[in-house]
């Protein structure tokens, strides 16, 4: 009678172990509720006076800056320009409404276009 032969080998044993807790060690840590979160709160938590004095420092830097500040402005102005426009819209509509409805309003409509365009 032959002795056991092992069909699993301690090796292939060990390979599977170390892939299921790595598996699994890797779901805890990227997992909902996981033990990092708390770290890294603590972390954060424990340098947060270094961390804010590193973004004050870095803000004070970029709103000091001339070309931010153009920036800023330009997109500012863009943004009350466009708001502007957007409610203005009804009221040119309902200016120009009023101006088709009256046949001598509307003829003088008319002809203000028509030099706008002959003068461009």
């Amino acid at each position: 009678m032959e002795k056991n032969k092992t069909i699993i080998s301690t090796n292939d044993v060990m390979l599977i172990v170390t892939a299921a807790l790595t598996d699994k060690i890797g779901n805890v840590l990227k997992g909902y509720n996981s033990p990092l979160d708390n770290i890294v709160k603590n972390v954060v938590n424990d340098n947060a006076d270094a961390i804010i004095s590193i973004c004050r420092e870095a803000l004070a830097t970029v709103v000091a800056d001339d070309n931010f500040k153009k920036v800023v402005k330009e997109e500012f102005q863009h943004k009350v320009a466009k708001a502007l426009v957007a409610k203005l819209e009804g009221s040119v509509e309902k200016a120009v409404e009023v101006m088709r409805q009256n046949p001598i309003l509307k003829s003088q409509l008319i002809l203000q276009i028509e030099k706008i365009i002959k003068d461009k």
